[in-house]
C-alpha cells in the first residue's frame, strides 16, 4: 500500500514526519524501507511511503485517521 502525506505548509519537515511514522509499530504492519519527497506545487512537497498490511490484523482506517 502506498500512502501520501501532504503538508499544510512548504516548510514542514517531512523527513522528521517519516521518522515519527516509522516508529509506529503494530502486529501485521511492516513499513517500507524508503520514502520519497515528491514536488506538488509552489515549493510544497509530499511524502510518499509504502507499507505492507495483514488485513486480518490491521485496518487501513487505523493508519489514515488523524
Amino acid at each position: 500500500m502506498a500512502l501520501e502525506v501532504k503538508p499544510w505548509e512548504a516548510d514542514t519537515d517531512l523527513v522528521m514526519v517519516w521518522n515519527k511514522i516509522k516508529e509506529y509499530k503494530q502486529d501485521g504492519l511492516v513499513w517500507g524501507e524508503n520514502h520519497k519527497l515528491e514536488p506538488i506545487a509552489f515549493g510544497v512537497k509530499k511524502l510518499v511511503m509504502t507499507c505492507v498490511l495483514d488485513d486480518d490484523k490491521v485496518l487501513t482506517l487505523t493508519l489514515t485517521q488523524p
